[in-house]
């Protein structure tokens, strides 16, 4: 559904005020980390204007998902990194059972286990 510059204009300062909420309520004091929040919420405003002003959908949301997952990748390798100064798993690591498990694994780790 193709809206015009307006609508599509007026809905996405919209989402620019709702997601802002999220970034002030933070109080970030890192500047690098506002500047990276500022960015993304941008990024997200645009994407969500191009959807509302072409009506193409899947062009702009494989987009956003493809910059999601590397976006991911790169912050989760970061984490791990920072929280155990590698990100490699050793038999020391998997032996205390200190290995990273994903939120969408559990429900596959309990039912089994019932």
């Amino acid at each position: 559904m193709k809206l015009s510059y307006f609508t599509s204009l007026l809905l996405s300062f919209v989402m620019l005020l709702f997601l802002s909420t999220f970034i002030v309520s933070r109080n970030i004091p890192n500047p690098p980390w506002f500047a990276a929040s500022s960015a993304w919420t941008m990024f997200l405003v645009f994407v969500t204007f191009m959807i509302l002003k072409t009506g193409k959908i899947y062009k702009y949301r494989a987009l956003f998902f493809s910059i999601y997952a590397f976006s991911f990748v790169f912050t989760f390798i970061m984490h791990l990194i920072e929280t155990r100064g590698s990100m490699a798993l050793t038999r020391d690591i998997i032996a205390a059972n200190e290995t990273p498990l994903c939120p969408v694994a559990i429900p596959m780790l309990i039912v089994p286990a019932l």
